[in-house]
């Protein structure tokens, strides 16, 4: 049943803290069964609430980020997204997903291919007051962003503009504020993007999250 699902992952969640039983997890063909039961209630918002957040979970492993990729994964956590705009804990996890999965290349690549940029900018415009779903969708773009292709699409998208908005929503948040200058260094590389950013006042945002946050070092 759905509650079976449900719980199953959440159980899994749980576990997958630990990096050795996450490992045990994917091994025993949990990353294979937390798909199915996403395909299996693709309508029911808390199968996929509890089935983005284990696959978040277990995506932090490099050999993961392959096996969800190549088992239909980047596809099914889109689909979720989409489907369940309105709640919030798929979107800001989804978002999680994706970024934990775009460290790995190929990864960014399908992602941008599969329109994972868009999925990810809609879900910032929709829950602007949502730290941490902004923080989860800055880390996506600064992951996705070290192409040079998916740089150009997060910019043609108004990409930027999100970020940047993000960053004055979230003055005190200082590892959104980190991500935010993140993306924006990446993007920057691009010598238009760099002109974007500068006219949309990006050096005030990036020079406003370095007087308010002068203790954090990544900054």
């Amino acid at each position: 049943t759905a509650r079976v699902q449900e719980e199953g992952c959440v159980a899994l969640g749980g576990l997958a803290f630990n990096t050795d039983i996450s490992v045990k997890i994917a091994v025993a063909g949990g990353i294979d069964d937390v798909l199915a039961a996403m395909r299996k209630h693709k309508s029911i918002a808390r199968v996929q609430e509890e089935c983005v957040v284990a696959l978040w979970l277990l995506a932090v492993n490099p050999d993961h980020k392959v096996k969800i990729a190549d088992a239909g994964g980047i596809a099914d956590v889109l689909a979720a997204m989409r489907r369940h705009k309105s709640t919030a804990r798929v979107q800001e996890r989804g978002c999680g997903v994706l970024r934990n999965l775009a460290v790995n290349p190929d990864n960014a690549v399908k992602i941008a291919n599969a329109r994972g940029v868009d999925s990810v900018l809609a879900a910032m415009r929709k829950y602007k007051s949502n730290a941490g779903l902004q923080e989860e969708g800055c880390g996506v773009l600064r992951n996705l962003a070290h192409s040079a292709d998916n740089s150009v699409k997060i910019a043609v998208a108004r990409g930027i503009a999100d970020v940047l908005a993000a960053m004055r929503e979230h003055k005190s948040t200082a590892e959104l504020q980190l991500e935010g200058c993140g993306v924006l260094h990446i993007l920057a590389q691009d010598a238009d993007n760099s002109v974007e950013i500068a006219d949309a006042g990006g050096i005030d945002d990036v020079l406003a999250a370095m007087r308010a946050h002068r203790s954090h070092a990544g900054m």
